[in-house]
């Protein structure tokens, strides 16, 4: 521009006056603040003055400058400010920003064409060849100009012709930058399609690997199993019999061929029944679950909760998961590797039902996993959402809620959030299982830090309600009215809005104890729920979409130990036990007085509160949600007795005539297959069907070998003699120890516990099915046995932890167990086995009985207990085990997570099962 004299009106602190006027511009500047002016630079103060853009401006100027400022003027004023700007000059560089209504001094946000109207009014036009975007994207040059209407389109025109010339240059600059960008995605997208074939490879040569490696210890032990037999050994000594008398190529060899062959045959039987011992480690194909492919065909909060959540529960219980999208063109060949295709709210496309035919033709169960009604167009009415759509958008609505009833029926049947969905589901002549949506580890992490973060705050009670979306409006009118009156009564109370939902003019009256809190993701949840001290979970009355909804709101609050107030419809109804763990509401007139119950006192909201939070940590954690889902997908499978199909045959396979063999377990299967462990106390009628050696105690073996054989088998073989509690093998040399129905037995439990958190690695597990309180009638009545009983005979117990004193009772255990077994193999030596055993190891003067004199290993005191000696020393509930679990964490006894927990175990079901995972420290696995 190169002006000689410039003036800029608001200049504030004169910077740009100061810029100028040391590079020899005569420039001045006049502001509204004496603040300002009093804070310009002491050389440049005498050209600066106070004075209002509004007021007349004296003298002449080449330039006026007013940059951001008459947004802070009222319309009148502005519009002066512009005709005193235009009086004293002939050019001016102007700017107002045109959309920042967030200052609030902004009192006249006008867009660019206002003030391009207030400027030619004055005879001035905007310059179109001059770029004023340096000082910002909205300013302009305007000039006075003595155009008349012709002209003045013809400098338009040019204006907009260099503006389009500039568009087009971007544009095609643009359009080579897309092509290369697609050029390096379709590049990149080969790579990662190349990298997952690599992967999908590297997993089949480990499934390879790991089954080769099976077979390969299968056969050892089948070897070495035929060389502990009777056949083996007359084998051996018939080829020295052989080579004696018989030397090959002489007349005596056809001498010896009858005894050959009977030794041969005798040989072939043994093996055989080797086969059917080790059989059940040895299937590999037609077993239980083992992994599951989840593919999602929505986003957000419902993917996290349907398929990342299922998929960490899956984990935990041993299943190889992986979440996909149904766009992702990896999935078809990903498919072969998993027993198990889940569709989350996919809806239908070819590539869809190409996907159920290569599942059915793999013979792989395909089930829609289904949170919402969106599979039933006749009740598309009931859906909020649709009074905010335009035409359009309700035809591709309709369209998608076509599409997923399509996809529904392409599948075997469906996994759904609640009853409801069951029924609507069957409605359409396929089954369904219901799991329940259930928290992540991470989301009850983070719940634990915010509640143990929590303050509480005796002087205010607040209400709040979490929507995520605008659809919840209608559920939030259920309760409005009971939360004006509520804001009315009681003045300590405030309520909190949580995201999105649409409020009138009535609630502005509040003021400030009506609080409006933004979206937040998901991860920052917790810390506002735990500012609440009563959450909100109403429900639209007479919507059978409402009636299908979920227990989320009442999971995420209970997790930070705040209460619920829900309305008595659905999910809620099995969530919430009214008056225990939240309030259920029946009518829309009970919901002021539920309010008041929990606003009015303090210690029932905090105990309403624990007791969520206990119920969510127990009945929804992942370790517990995983193992119900385990058992709901073996019975969609039709492997499970209770399966909707016909049910597959036993997994123990046929069972001898007239026998009571148990079923095994197929949870323990997914969880330990491929693994090599311990099982302490195995009975043959009970197998697990696991790589186990059996660990047993001569006494207990004794005992229930007879009744193994009233049952029609023969006791299970002994590997190791030992107690529980002492067990010779290796420090973390063990995969797992699993038990059925034992630790009620130990008279030190947490003797037991610590020698199996010392024989099992890193990553190892510890599976226990332990008898329900009412298992065995007599201890219906007993107390359960508290965490200090466990301690105190941990305490009494102390000399077993000598060195010297577990070799001795070893010893005596492993000779004591030789014994019995040589007792129960042959007539013969057998007798003499039990004369010896009844003497010398048992009698008055036996090595065992003056070593129980001297230190005894079992000092439980026995009255109350049922069976005496070696009876149910103690009672148990799952929490009971995981208090004590918990009490010898903090001890330093054991790293134990929990990843398992069923109420009532699959097997039998008279016990409940608890799998935990060993964490050994660093540096001390092997010491």
């Amino acid at each position: 521009i190169g002006p000689r004299t410039v003036l800029d009106v608001g200049c504030a602190k004169a910077f740009l006056v100061e810029a100028l006027r040391d590079r020899g511009v005569d420039a001045y500047g006049l502001d509204v603040s004496e603040y300002a002016i009093g804070q310009v630079r002491d050389d440049v103060r005498g050209f600066c003055w106070v004075a209002s853009a509004a007021a007349a401006i004296p003298g002449r100027y080449d330039l006026a400058v007013c940059i951001e400022v008459l947004e802070h003027l009222a319309p009148a004023e502005a519009e002066a400010a512009v005709a005193n700007l235009c009086a004293v000059t002939d050019d001016v560089l102007f700017s107002s920003t045109p959309d920042d209504d967030g200052d609030s001094t902004h009192v006249n946000v006008q867009p660019v064409e206002h003030w391009a109207d207030l400027f030619a009014r004055q005879g001035f036009y905007r310059d179109v060849d001059f770029d004023a975007s340096f000082v910002a994207r909205h300013a302009a040059r305007f000039r006075r100009r003595g155009l008349d209407m012709l002209a003045l389109v013809r400098e338009y025109d040019r204006g907009l012709w260099r503006r389009l010339l500039d568009v087009d240059v971007e544009r095609r600059r643009n359009q080579g930058l897309q092509e290369e960008t697609a050029r390096l995605q379709m590049k990149l997208a080969e790579a990662e399609h190349e990298r997952q074939r690599l992967d999908g490879q590297r997993l089949w040569a480990d499934a390879e690997r790991q089954r080769l490696a099976g077979e390969r210890q299968h056969l050892a032990d089948v070897v070495a199993l035929m060389e502990s037999t009777v056949g083996w050994m007359v084998l051996q000594r018939g080829r020295l019999l052989r080579d004696r008398i018989a030397p090959p190529g002489t007349t005596r060899a056809d001498a010896v061929r009858t005894v050959s062959r009977a030794a041969r045959t005798l040989l072939r039987r043994s093996r055989a029944k080797a086969e059917v011992s080790l059989g059940g480690t040895a299937r590999r194909r037609g077993g239980p679950l083992r992994s599951v492919l989840l593919v999602s065909g929505s986003g957000g909060d419902m993917e996290r909760y349907r398929c990342h959540n299922t998929a960490e529960q899956l984990g935990l219980q041993g299943l190889a998961t992986e979440v996909r999208k149904i766009t992702d063109s990896a999935v078809p060949d990903l498919l072969p590797q998993y027993d198990l295709l889940l569709l989350h709210r996919v809806a239908y496309a070819e590539i869809v039902e190409e996907l159920v035919a290569q599942a059915h033709q793999l013979g792989i169960a395909v089930l829609m996993d289904i949170d919402d009604r969106v599979f039933e167009p006749e009740l598309a009415s009931h859906i909020d959402a649709l009074r905010w759509m335009d035409e359009g958008e309700r035809a591709l609505f309709a369209e998608g809620i076509a599409r997923c009833r399509r996809s529904l029926l392409l599948c075997d049947g469906a996994l759904v959030t609640t009853e409801p969905l069951v029924e609507a589901v069957r409605r359409i002549d396929k089954p369904a299982w219901v799991h329940r949506n259930g928290p992540s580890l991470e989301l009850l992490r983070l719940s634990d830090e915010a509640r143990a973060a929590r303050s509480a705050d005796r002087d205010r009670v607040v209400v709040g309600y979490a929507s995520g979306t605008r659809t919840h409006n209608r559920d939030f009118a259920e309760v409005e009215s009971a939360l004006e009156r509520l804001l009315g009564l009681h003045p300590e109370v405030e309520l909190w809005i949580l995201g999105l939902l649409d409020l009138d003019e009535r609630w502005s009256r509040w003021g400030d104890r009506v609080k409006r809190v933004p979206h937040v993701p998901w991860r920052e949840l917790p810390k506002l729920l735990a500012h609440l001290d009563i959450n909100l979970a109403p429900l639209e009355r007479d919507n059978p979409f409402c009636e299908a909804k979920s227990e989320l709101k009442y999971l995420e609050a209970g997790a930070v130990g705040v209460p619920t107030v829900a309305s008595d419809v659905g999910a809620f109804r099995h969530a919430i036990r009214d008056g225990d763990n939240g309030l259920l509401v029946r009518h829309p007139g009970d919901w002021l007085a539920a309010l008041e119950r929990l606003v009015n006192d303090a210690t029932a909201r905090h105990e309403m509160g624990r007791r969520a939070y206990d119920d969510v940590n127990a009945r929804y954690h992942p370790a517990v949600q995983g193992a119900k889902l385990f058992r709901t997908l073996e019975a969609a499978r039709g492997r499970a007795r209770d399966a909707a199909a016909a049910p597959a045959a036993p997994l123990t396979g046929d069972a001898p005539q007239g026998s009571k063999v148990m079923k095994e377990d197929a949870l323990a299967h997914a969880r330990l297959d491929g693994l090599r462990g311990l099982e302490i106390g195995a009975a043959a009628h009970n197998p697990f069907g696991l790589d186990t050696r059996n660990v047993a105690v001569p006494a207990d073996w004794e005992f229930y070998a007879n009744s193994q054989r009233d049952l029609g088998v023969e006791p299970a073989r002994v590997n190791i003699w030992a107690t529980a509690d002492n067990i010779p093998v290796g420090n973390a040399s063990q995969d797992f120890v699993i038990t059925s129905h034992v630790v009620e037995h130990l008279p030190d439990l947490i003797g037991a516990l610590v020698e199996w958190d010392r024989v099992v690695r890193d990553g190892g597990y510890i599976y226990m099915i332990v008898p329900l309180k009412g298992a065995l009638a007599e201890d219906g009545p007993r107390p359960l046995t508290p965490v200090e009983h466990f301690v105190d005979d941990w305490r009494a117990s102390a000399h077993t932890r000598s060195p010297r004193v577990r070799r001795a009772w070893r010893h005596v255990t492993s000779v004591d167990g030789a014994l019995l077994a040589r007792a129960h193999r042959s007539a013969l030596s057998g007798a003499l086995a039990k004369v010896v055993r009844s003497r010398l190891v048992h009698g008055r003067l036996g090595f065992a009985t003056a070593l129980a004199r001297r230190e005894p290993w079992d000092r439980h005191p026995t009255e109350g207990v049922p069976g005496g000696r070696g009876g149910h020393y103690h009672t148990f509930v799952p929490d009971t085990i995981l208090s004590l679990v918990a009490w010898m964490r903090t001890e330093g006894l054991c790293d134990w997570t929990l990843t398992s927990r069923e109420e009532v175990d699959g097997k039998v079901g008279n016990g409940f099962t608890l799998a935990f995972r060993v964490r050994v420290p660093r540096g001390c696995a092997g010491t």
